[in-house]
């Protein structure tokens, strides 16, 4: 009874912070949350004041990158990561800012220093593998590369050509696109399971058609989560160990043109890239975690050719958020 009592108050005070959120400036916001108790015994203004002065240091950094602050916008999300270890009780909550904190730690962005344990000691002992893969990206301009075809093709989204001419094929699918297009479509399931010679779905939830594979999830919250490649990457890493790959099409949203015309992003609307969709998407995941995770899971695997990504990836975080502020409009973050 207890604990339904509590989850009734947390439903109830995540409401209501969602509420004031809106409706006050963050200088009264601070006021508020700094007047709110923080000792366990009052657990529900305790909960009150941890949730509402985590909304006001995301809405803060939400301003940050609006105002294209880079230097504020990683000091506003760190300051949300030690907050959480601070106050939460979540056990996800609390895996995932350690997470994020060790990522940004080993690249110089947090003074404290934290144990990045992204795989298993045994995947340094593990011999490479034979299985070379080519990862065809939303921004590769012309349909995949056959001059790869003795290769495992892996993809994000269903493309309609050259995928039955390549050695193996992976699709890789978010839950969005999984609920949207997939899962009450009998017909069109079907088809992605002839076509395609393996299927994950990434999702928190769980989905109904065994058929899918369940992808392996990096640690994940309102804090920062990873996007397709880096889920990609972590996903064939830990079911292959380290491996030869090509890596073509992602460009990180360096290019002012987020999507090609040959990724069927849900993004497009009457054929033209809805920005506000790819900035607030960049946001919610965190681009800086987003671009380091990808940096430091490539450290696993052996590039073949990947000119473009090797030249994006080699990049400081410094200079890579400067490249992606050019590119991208978060001034139309909400």
């Amino acid at each position: 009874m207890e604990t339904n009592k509590e989850n009734l108050s947390i439903r109830m005070i995540r409401f209501l912070s969602r509420i004031i959120i809106k409706l006050f400036p963050i200088t009264i916001l601070k006021i508020i949350s700094y007047n709110l108790p923080r000792q366990r015994e009052y657990f529900s203004l305790g909960y009150f004041h941890y949730f509402l002065s985590s909304k006001i240091l995301e809405r803060e950094y939400i301003n940050s990158l609006r105002k294209d602050d880079f230097s504020s916008a990683i000091r506003k999300k760190n300051e949300w990561a030690f907050q959480i270890l601070k106050y939460s009780e979540n056990d996800n909550e609390r895996d995932v800012a350690s997470h994020y904190l060790s990522i940004l730690s080993k690249y110089g962005y947090v003074d404290s220093k934290y144990k990045n344990d992204l795989f298993n000691e045994d995947l340094n002992y593990k011999n490479k593998s034979s299985e070379i893969f080519y990862l065809y990206g939303p921004n590769c301009h012309n349909p995949p590369n056959l001059e790869y075809k003795n290769m495992t093709l892996v993809v994000t989204k269903d493309i309609d050509e050259n995928t039955e001419k390549f050695k193996d094929s992976i699709l890789f699918l978010n839950h969005i696109y999984y609920r949207t297009r997939i899962e009450n479509n009998r017909e069109f399931k079907d088809k992605l399971l002839d076509k395609y010679g393996k299927i994950y779905i990434s999702s928190m939830l769980p989905i109904q058609d065994k058929e899918f594979e369940h992808s392996r999830l990096l640690p994940c919250s309102e804090l920062c989560g990873s996007m397709a490649l880096g889920r990609v990457l972590y996903n064939l890493i830990l079911e292959n160990g380290r491996f030869d790959c090509v890596i073509e099409g992602y460009d990180q949203y360096l290019e002012s043109e987020a999507y090609s015309q040959y990724y069927p992003t849900l993004t497009r609307v009457d054929n033209l890239i809805d920005e506000q969709k790819v900035v607030q998407g960049l946001s919610d995941h965190d681009p800086l975690y987003n671009f380091l995770i990808v940096k430091e899971l490539s450290s696993y695997i052996n590039l073949i050719d990947s000119s473009n990504f090797r030249e994006t990836i080699n990049m400081t975080g410094n200079e890579y958020f400067k490249e992606l502020l050019n590119a991208r409009d978060f001034s139309l973050l909400p």
